[in-house]
């Protein structure tokens, strides 16, 4: 997942040969010990260039030096560490069946997160959408859009025997969407959307209601901004939705502190479970070629 250079570890950069268990050894002129401020040495540095020591036993001698560019901060590699952490979970638990993709929030660099993470795994049998704590922003639909494709038409191809089509965005398994008390905004809508059009079940918590937009808002010159509430969504059918009360799971589960803090996920192992079980009973099924067409006028 390290496509940008804010998401990966500056000692992760190519050609370095720095590897996990080496050793700190110097960071720009400062012994790197326990006890002592070594991390002194790379305050204002980020982005620039900084001589470091590594060696691959706790000693001075046959230290390399090695320049890198510390990152101004490690929030984006933390995510996705977090990310890949349950990616690798769940293809474990599902014996490589499952794909799964997360969602932060819905502005226009999720697009890029959701292109990243969801074609590369369309050759799986089973899909996780994890927008749980989900922010908000504008592209749900998008996603949407994508999410709700149909395999409508297939192709052969001489000599071949598996068919291959040109819809490169429908998924051809079940999918399940995962949202908790943290959704709120388009981090809500993105599940309503999922629900109303019966792309699968929707499993968690209950989101958390606050889906009235304010924008665009008005900067104050003391560097605050005032925002209203401006617009709200509804349904044709249902009248006002979302906003005072969220929506509802299909599957209602509870995510307990105490697990979470242990490292378990107990709605990450619910979507899991209910995936494998409607691939067992309504497996996808690759179609097949027709008979050859009819020889027309002999």
């Amino acid at each position: 997942m390290d496509f940008d250079a804010a998401d990966r570890s500056p000692l992760a950069e190519p050609g370095l040969g720095i590897k996990e268990g080496d050793y700190l050894i110097e960071v720009a002129g400062r012994e790197a010990k326990v006890g002592t401020s070594w991390r002194e040495a790379l305050l204002g540095r980020a982005g620039q260039l900084v001589t470091i020591k590594v060696n691959s036993k706790p000693s001075e001698t046959g230290a390399r030096s090695v320049e890198i560019k510390p990152a101004a901060s490690e929030v984006d590699m933390r995510f996705w560490d977090w990310i890949q952490n349950r990616k690798a979970y769940v293809d474990k638990a599902s014996g490589g069946k499952l794909a799964y993709v997360y969602l932060r929030s819905m502005v226009e660099s999720d697009m890029s997160d959701f292109i990243r993470q969801y074609y590369p795994q369309r050759d799986k049998e089973g899909l996780i959408m994890d927008v749980r704590f989900n922010t908000g922003g504008l592209i749900s639909d998008h996603i949407i859009t994508v999410l709700k494709q149909k395999g409508l038409a297939f192709w052969n191809q001489r000599n071949t025997t598996v068919p291959w089509t040109r819809e490169g965005d429908f998924f051809p398994g079940p999918m399940v969407c995962l949202e908790n008390e943290y959704n709120y905004s388009d981090g809500e809508e993105f599940p309503y959307y999922f629900k109303e059009l019966k792309l699968g079940p929707v499993i968690g918590r209950r989101t958390r209601g606050g889906e009235v937009g304010s924008d665009p808002g008005w900067p104050l010159a003391v560097g605050g901004r005032v925002s209203v509430p401006n617009y709200g969504m509804f349904s044709p059918e249902k009248g006002w939705v979302i906003e005072g009360h969220g929506v509802d799971p299909d599957i209602d589960v509870l995510n307990d502190p105490n697990a979470w803090a242990r490292g378990k996920d107990p709605q990450l192992d619910k979507a899991i479970s209910v995936l494998l079980d409607e691939i067992q009973q309504h497996p996808y099924k690759i179609p097949t070629f027709p008979p050859p067409p009819v020889k027309v006028g002999g």
